[in-house]
């Protein structure tokens, strides 16, 4: 009887990944107000399902400066457990203002260089389109005095004197979707609020798409590095590295794992090392 052991056949070596510039990880110069787009735009590119979206989108579907647009529900069920989901929307800002009846999402404005360009290497000026969608929404809306066009239609005060001045009542159009409601009521929030608002504790949305930009790119390095190689090779670029802490690393692609999977139907990827 051979008692040698097997010989076991070693794998193949494995295909190399593309050098990662650092504004595919490292998206601490992006704008505070345009964190929201980036955030879309870059979790939007390490999904599948997001890319085949664009990739069958309609010439129609893009606005008069070349942005496509579309909802990205979310996906429940993408955690294990009630638990999960409720610590995901905890995470993403949305636990209080979250309906279990109709789940929130993440809106996709997509620019001609999606997918192929990074969001901080884009030429395209974001700035100056907000500034064109905010003029757009207030001139096509108008005041909120609108006409039987809107879809949401608040009510005269003058016809409910039992309401105070600052309670408000509408009348909604439910067949209408949810950006066309959003957008109109965003209009009329302009347009009326009496002050400017008193924030409340809580969690800033801003921070919040920052950690989750920050988890995207320790999800990216990690399909190229171990947590150690990571830290090392990001602590050329920023002095603590990305993350300071090797657990920090792990946590974080499991954070961008929950969003790719709860909003862009993505499962996980293979990491370099898990």
């Amino acid at each position: 009887m051979n008692d040698r052991p097997r010989k076991t056949k070693r794998p193949g070596p494995q295909p190399k990944l593309a050098p990662l510039a650092r504004e595919e990880w490292d998206f601490g110069k992006c704008p505070t107000d345009q964190l929201s787009l980036c955030f879309a735009y870059e979790y939007a590119r390490e999904s599948p399902w997001a890319l085949e979206k664009f990739k069958r989108r309609k010439e129609d579907d893009h606005d008069e400066w070349g942005i496509w647009h579309f909802h990205a529900p979310v996906v429940q069920g993408a955690q294990e457990t009630d638990e999960e989901f409720e610590k995901f929307l905890n995470e993403a800002g949305l636990l209080e203002e979250y309906d279990w009846d109709l789940p929130p999402g993440v809106d996709l404005w997509l620019p001609p260089e999606f997918p192929e360009t990074p969001f901080l290497r884009c030429t395209f000026d974001f700035g100056e389109w907000q500034d064109w969608c905010h003029d757009y929404w207030a001139e096509e809306l108008g005041p909120y005095e609108a006409d039987d066009a809107w879809a949401l239609r608040p009510l005269p005060i003058k016809e409910m004197p039992a309401i105070g001045e600052e309670d408000y009542a509408f009348e909604i159009e439910w067949d209408a979707s949810d950006g066309r409601l959003l957008k109109e009521f965003q209009s009329w929030l302009r347009k009326t609020r009496p002050r400017p608002p008193v924030e409340r504790r809580g969690k800033s949305q801003a921070r919040e798409f920052a950690a989750d930009l920050k988890a995207l790119g320790a999800y990216r390095i990690l399909q190229r590095f171990s947590a150690p190689q990571a830290q090392e090779h990001t602590q050329q670029y920023l002095r603590e590295g990305l993350y300071a802490k090797l657990p920090d690393w792990y946590e974080a692609r499991k954070r961008a794992e929950r969003i790719l999977r709860a909003l862009f139907q993505t499962p996980p990827r293979p990491a370099a090392c898990r």
